[in-house]
C-alpha cells in the first residue's frame, strides 16, 4: 500500500513529466493536491537543479509555465552551475517571446494585486525593472500607477535601475509619464511618491491624444493634486536654499545648524498648507467636504475592485472543482504513473530498436564480405 510519503513524492515526481509534457489540467491537479504538504521550492532535480518551471520553459509549453507560476513555484531559483540560470533567463536565452511575456504578464499581475514580494521575486528572476509592455510601451511603474499600488510603486522607485535608468520618466505609447497617469487619475499617494523620488514635473506628454504637449500638472482637476505639487516645489526651494547656505559655510557648527534648518523647514512645508487653505472657517468646511467626498469616491473604486477579485476567485474555485470531478487526486497520480510507465516502455523501445539496428548492420558487412570473397573465387576460376 502507498504510504502518505511516496505519494508526495510521486506528486513532486509528476510535477516535472506533467511539465514536460505541457499537461496544465494535470499541473492544477497536483498544485491544489501539493497545497499546504509540500515544499514547492524543494522540489529541484538535484542532477542539475532545475524545477518544474526550467522544464517547461526548455519544453516550450506556454501553458504550463503559467499554471506553475501561479501554483507558486519560485521564479528566481537557479539551476547548478556552469548553466545557473533562472527559468526566465532560460526562456530569454531560448529566445522563447511567448514565454518571455508570460513571465512578463506574472510580473504585472503581481503588480495588480499590489504584492511586493512577488515583483521582488521578478526582478530576482531576471526582470528588467524598465520591461514594457509591448505595444503599449507601460513601465512596472506605468503599472502600478494605473493598479493604485502604491507599495510596489514604492519598492520599483527605491530600486537602483530606477532611478540610474530615469525609468519614472519614460513615456508610454499614449505619450505619458506615470506621473502623468497619477495626476490624470487624481492618485494623490502616487503622485506624492513620484515627486519623493524626483520624477520630473515638467516634462511634456507627446503623441496625438489628449498628453500632447501637457505637463503633469495640467492633466489634474483636483486641488489635492495641485497642493502637492506646490509642497514638492516649495520643498524643493528650500532645499537648494539650504544647500546653498551650506555650501556657503565654513565651519562645523554652521553646517549642523543648516542641516536643523532643513529638517524644520521641510517640518513646515509638510504643514503649512493646511494653515495656508484655512484662513476662514467656512472655506476649511467645503474643503473637509470635498475630501470626504473623494474618499467615499476612493472606497467606492475599491469594493468596485474587491467585487471583481471576488468573481476572479470564484471562477477559479468552479475550474478547480471541474478539475476535482476528472477524479480525485490518487485518480491524477495514477496517471503520473502511468506517464511514467509508457516513457519507461518508449525507452525500452528505443533500447530494442537500436539493439536490432546494429543486429542488421552486423549482418550487412558479413554478407558484404561474403560476396567480396565470391567476387574474388569467380576471378581466380575465369583466370
Amino acid at each position: 500500500m502507498t504510504t502518505h510519503a511516496e505519494m508526495l513524492t510521486e506528486a513532486a515526481d509528476g510535477f516535472f513529466l506533467a511539465a514536460e509534457h505541457g499537461r496544465s489540467d494535470v499541473l492544477k491537479a497536483l498544485a491544489d493536491h501539493a497545497q499546504g504538504q509540500l515544499d514547492l521550492r524543494a522540489i529541484v532535480d538535484p542532477a542539475t537543479g532545475r524545477t518544474p518551471l526550467h522544464v517547461a520553459v526548455a519544453n516550450g509549453k506556454t501553458d504550463a509555465v503559467r499554471v506553475l507560476l501561479a501554483a507558486g513555484f519560485p521564479p528566481d531559483h537557479e539551476s547548478l552551475p556552469p548553466r545557473q540560470n533562472t527559468a526566465y533567463l532560460l526562456a530569454k536565452q531560448l529566445g522563447a517571446k511567448d514565454l518571455v511575456f508570460v513571465f512578463h504578464q506574472f510580473t504585472i499581475q503581481q503588480i495588480a494585486v499590489n504584492n511586493v514580494d512577488g515583483v521582488r521575486q521578478m526582478l530576482d528572476a531576471g526582470v528588467d525593472v524598465d520591461v514594457t509592455d509591448g505595444n503599449a510601451q507601460n513601465t512596472l511603474l506605468h503599472w502600478a500607477v494605473t493598479c493604485s499600488a502604491s507599495d510596489v510603486l514604492s519598492f520599483l522607485l527605491q530600486c537602483d535601475g530606477v532611478q540610474q535608468r530615469k525609468v519614472m520618466d519614460r513615456l508610454n505609447a499614449e505619450g505619458a509619464t506615470p506621473l502623468h497617469l497619477a495626476c490624470k487619475a487624481n492618485n494623490a499617494e502616487c503622485t506624492r511618491l513620484l515627486l519623493r523620488y524626483h520624477a520630473d514635473p515638467l516634462v511634456q506628454g507627446q503623441g496625438s491624444g489628449v498628453f500632447k504637449a501637457r505637463t503633469a500638472i495640467d492633466m489634474a482637476t483636483s486641488k489635492e493634486i495641485r497642493e502637492i505639487f506646490e509642497n514638492s516645489k516649495q520643498q524643493r526651494e528650500q532645499q537648494e536654499r539650504n544647500d546653498a547656505k551650506e555650501n556657503g559655510n565654513s565651519s562645523i557648527e554652521s553646517s549642523n545648524a543648516a542641516s536643523e534648518l532643513v529638517d524644520s523647514d521641510k517640518s513646515h512645508a509638510t504643514d503649512a498648507p493646511g494653515v495656508r487653505r484655512g484662513s476662514g472657517s467656512q472655506r476649511h468646511l467645503s474643503e473637509h467636504e470635498a475630501q470626504n467626498q473623494k474618499l467615499l469616491l476612493q472606497l467606492e473604486e475599491k469594493d468596485l475592485l474587491i467585487t471583481q477579485l471576488r468573481k476572479t476567485i470564484e471562477a477559479l474555485v468552479v475550474e478547480s472543482q471541474e478539475i476535482r470531478k476528472l477524479g480525485d487526486e490518487r485518480v491524477v497520480l495514477d496517471y503520473v504513473r502511468k506517464l511514467r510507465d509508457e516513457n519507461a516502455i518508449l525507452q525500452r523501445n528505443l533500447e530494442d530498436a537500436e539493439e536490432h539496428i546494429r543486429v542488421q548492420q552486423d549482418q550487412l558487412h558479413q554478407l558484404k564480405s561474403e560476396i567480396r570473397k565470391s567476387v574474388v573465387v569467380q576471378h581466380l576460376v575465369c583466370a
